[in-house]
């Protein structure tokens, strides 16, 4: 069953296409001459591509004190996911267009198409950024031979720019304007203002028979046109590679872009780099100062203690405590430095700031791993909270993420911060505790000796924290001028290939012969089943049910409609009466030749043809020399169907008992025919169908006629030939092609069956398939004799 429905539905393909191939012809010829002309007027594109390596930080922070500002200072590994949102950021974006100044785009006309012709201008255009500035509007501009220009604009809408706020002032409706203006003249009016001026960088005049344009843009609509154009994406997920790319119709313009672009982020990488080295200097260099100022009165006080008193040398034993109170004093100044530390730390996380990152514990000397690792965490989130804030992504979850994290290792930070201060304590302490027993032995030194001593040991003590100060503040300033992008250039902005990508040639005429023979294909086969649910041949009816179909009547001129084709037709139309001489044949058949037969005749809905042809089957009867009637029983449309009706003797007035049988029959024009009009519509139909009087009236026909046809309403739509069912020897119900629903016939034909009413057969009219109708031998003579006739 399912190969015999493929087959019939690659049937029903193939003869859509063979029945309008002129038309699939047509539309394959006009999509393919479509595609032409696009791809030769359309703007050529090519592919522009650059790549950048992230360089991925993989030191340990932990690695001493000698590479601190590289390892442990400013270490903080980059994600390469994270540099792809700043590479692609706004701001980024934003002062690229602003270093190539490219507010103002420039235009040439040439294969009827404005092409962006950037650098290649031969005019430049300076417009007042003090002066409010339309955008987006196009500017047509021709230039004479005398160094005067025509400048033309068309009604468009546009934006009233103020570029000095960068804010837009008002949406505006430009209207159509003309303008004449000499080279470096002013134009100036309420909504714009700019000076027209020869490119001095080209050696060259504009041409007078050239078509130029410009416009003047916001850098917030050339942001939107490069973001929606820019491809970023990694190479490979293992891989820190970016790759830049874009499609362009001006390929020297957006290789500029494209450069700038990866300059100016190399730019914001190193100074977010240097920052964090700026912060140390700052903070080492405040310290040198406080120390710098202890250091100068003590040696002041060491210089004025020497200039009063004569000092004689020492014992050896006051050598010997001068050098181990050194040594504890060179070893306390670097604790204090350390105190300095955590006293500053402990500051920076009560204050709980955020805006600047905290100084690394090793650039202070402190060898605390466990410390170290802590900050370098908290400095890495607070630097991505930064950059996604930096780059407008504060609705990131990854930014609540952050500042949880950053809030955690605050408390863990400062936690250990204060075990460390703790520790460092008491090491200050035991050392001051040694320091000063070391004190307590010398006291007993000459007091000029002593005196001198304590002079020389703070002087010393401040020297040390000096000089291990300018030491840091030397290694932080060599690694800020070593600073370099934490980026590599792969591969630097350059075109891809010589043949451009877009228009692709051969995908548009694959496409345009897809569409040439696809949107005919849908409509017709659209077409085709809205027709397909509907009857359109006598194979329709034969497939839909077993009823069998007694005949085909030929699609007939409207002037015939509901005539009587016996009366009406000449000889040379014997195609129509033929079609019903079979049908009275196969009634013959079905009826076995019955002599008083009684046909009922009706349709699934109105406008089938049930009237017509039920009176053509009476004609038909009345040709062979049988009496017969037709009766009209239609009576809720009463249509007229002979020249001579008397509305007043109608088939109502004889079933409500106002007249008499005789009154109601009429004789026709056509011998052994007569017929009986339904008369003035009723309000009780049913009721006079389904009378006494009925019955009385169908014994009275019988015994008086050969044959009686009974034309009935649609049986779809009212119940009225129901009634009249039981007087028939077969029912005919009537389908006219592309009218008759399947859908609508099957369901009376089941209704039917469901109530056992059999004897049923169909009639398919308003055949418009002339080689079907013939193929039944319906107008074999009539051909005969039109031949026959022919000089």
């Amino acid at each position: 069953m399912n190969n015999q429905e493929e087959e019939i539905d690659l049937k029903r393909i193939l003869k859509i296409f063979t029945r309008h191939y002129w038309v699939f012809l047509l539309c394959v010829l006009l999509s393919l001459v479509i595609a032409f002309l696009y791809n030769k007027y359309s703007p050529k594109k090519f592919d522009v591509v650059a790549s950048i390596l992230i360089d991925e930080e993989m030191n340990s922070p932990f690695s001493g004190s000698q590479n601190f500002m590289v390892n442990d200072l400013f270490g903080v590994a980059k994600n390469v996911y994270n540099e792809l949102l700043v590479l692609q950021s706004t701001p980024v974006l934003e002062k690229t267009i602003r270093n190539l100044d490219l507010e103002v785009t420039y235009y040439e006309k040439f294969n009827f198409i404005y092409h962006d012709i950037y650098k290649q201008s031969p005019f430049r255009i300076t417009f007042y950024r003090d002066h409010p500035q339309v955008v987006n509007v196009v500017f047509n501009i021709s230039f004479k031979s005398d160094g005067s220009y025509l400048l033309q604009v068309d009604q468009q809408d546009a934006i009233l720019y103020d570029f000095i706020r960068d804010k837009t002032i008002s949406k505006i409706e430009v209207s159509e304007l003309k303008l004449q203006g000499n080279l470096g003249q002013v134009v100036e009016t309420k909504k714009c203002k700019f000076i027209v001026s020869l490119n001095e960088d080209l050696d060259e005049i504009p041409s007078k028979d050239k078509e130029y344009a410009f416009k003047i843009q916001n850098h917030y609509s050339i942001e939107n046109h490069y973001k929606s154009n820019i491809q970023f994406d990694v190479a490979d997920r293992n891989a820190t590679v970016i790759n830049i790319e874009i499609e362009t119709s001006n390929v020297d313009k957006d290789i500029e872009v494209v450069n700038e672009l990866i300059s100016v982020y190399a730019e914001s990488n190193l100074e977010r780099k240097n920052n964090m080295a700026n912060l140390t200097i700052d903070y080492i260099e405040k310290q040198i100062e406080d120390v710098s100022q202890s250091l100068d009165i003590t040696e002041g006080e060491l210089e004025e203690f020497l200039s009063k008193n004569k000092l004689i040398d020492v014992e050896s034993q006051a050598n010997l405590y001068t050098d181990q109170l050194r040594e504890l004093q060179n070893e306390l100044a670097t604790y204090m430095v350390q105190k300095r530390y955590f006293d500053y730390a402990s500051e920076y996380l009560r204050k709980q700031s955020n805006e600047e990152l905290i100084i690394a514990p090793s650039a202070m000397g402190v060898q605390n791993a466990l410390l170290n690792q802590l900050i370098m965490e908290l400095s890495s989130a607070q630097s991505r909270k930064a950059n996604l804030i930096e780059n407008n992504q504060e609705r990131n979850p990854l930014v609540a993420r952050l500042t949880i994290q950053i809030e955690n290792l605050h408390s863990v930070v400062a936690e250990s911060i204060r075990s460390a201060n703790e520790s460092n304590d008491i090491t200050i302490n035991e050392l001051e505790k040694r320091i000063a027993q070391i004190e307590y032995e010398i006291s007993s030194l000459p007091e000029a000796q002593r005196t001198l001593g304590g002079i020389e040991r703070n002087y010393q003590l401040n020297d040390a924290i000096y000089n291990y100060l300018l030491q840091k503040r030397a290694e932080a300033k060599i690694t800020q001028a070593s600073n370099q992008p934490d980026m590599t250039i792969v591969q630097p902005a350059a075109q891809n290939g010589i043949n451009p990508v877009a228009p692709k040639s051969k995908i548009i005429y694959a496409f345009a012969l897809i569409l040439g023979l696809g949107v005919p294909f849908v409509l017709f086969y659209i077409i085709d089943l809205i027709d397909r649910a509907k009857i359109k041949t006598r194979e329709d009816l034969q497939n839909l049910t077993n009823a069998r179909v007694l005949g085909t009547v030929l699609h007939l001129p409207s002037r015939y409609r509901n005539k009587n084709v016996f009366m009406q037709m000449n000889r040379d139309k014997l195609n129509y009466t033929e079609a019903y001489r079979t049908i009275y044949t196969n009634l013959n058949f079905a009826l076995k030749d019955k002599k008083n037969i009684t046909i009922l005749v009706t349709s699934s809905v109105t406008e089938e043809g049930k009237t017509f042809n039920s009176l053509n089957i009476a004609a038909a009867y009345a040709t062979m020399k049988r009496n017969t009637i037709l009766v009209n029983c239609d009576l809720r449309k009463c249509t007229k169907i002979m020249d001579r009706e008397d509305p007043n003797a109608g088939l109502n007035k004889y079933l409500s008992g106002s007249i008499s049988i005789d009154q109601i029959i009429q004789q026709t024009d056509m011998n052994d025919l007569f017929y009986i009009p339904p008369g003035i519509i009723p309000s009780n139909t049913v009721d006079l169908l389904s009378s006494a009087k009925m019955e009385e009236l169908m014994t009275y026909l019988k015994e008086s006629f050969d044959c009686i046809i009974l034309d009935t309403s649609p049986l779809a739509q009212v119940s009225d030939a129901y009634y009249l069912i039981q007087y028939a020897d077969i029912n005919l119900i009537v389908t006219r092609c592309q009218k008759t629903r399947k859908k609508i016939l099957l369901n009376v034909l089941n209704d039917l069956k469901s109530k056992n009413i059999d004897k049923i057969g169909l009639i398919l009219n308003d055949n418009r398939n002339i080689k079907e109708q013939f193929s039944y031998g319906y107008g074999y003579y009539g051909k005969k004799q039109s031949k026959r006739r022919k000089p």
